[in-house]
């Protein structure tokens, strides 16, 4: 867990040389409902930043990974059809 305004303050203080983040406070359940007006300073300060690297939080997802689970949701559907 990191406090992205510590950690803006740390790279500019050079007492962080970089971070790479794919979770952010700002995210909610999706950052579709940020606007430029409501944009947070602090997001706005990671964006701007040549020190910090932003990866949708889905980064680890791999193709493999999205097959598995929707196979496993749909076999969950399908027991739940059978048991009706």
């Amino acid at each position: 867990v990191v406090n992205t305004e510590d950690l803006l303050n740390a790279i500019d203080e050079n007492k962080i040389l970089g971070a790479a983040l794919d979770v952010l406070e700002f995210e909610g359940t999706s950052f579709e409902k940020l606007n430029d007006g409501d944009i947070p300073l602090a997001y706005a300060r990671l964006l701007k930043s040549s020190k910090v690297l932003l990866s949708p939080h889905i980064a680890g997802w791999t193709v493999e990974s999205h097959i598995k689970l929707s196979s496993f949701i749909a076999d969950k559907i399908e027991d739940l059809n059978l048991h009706k």
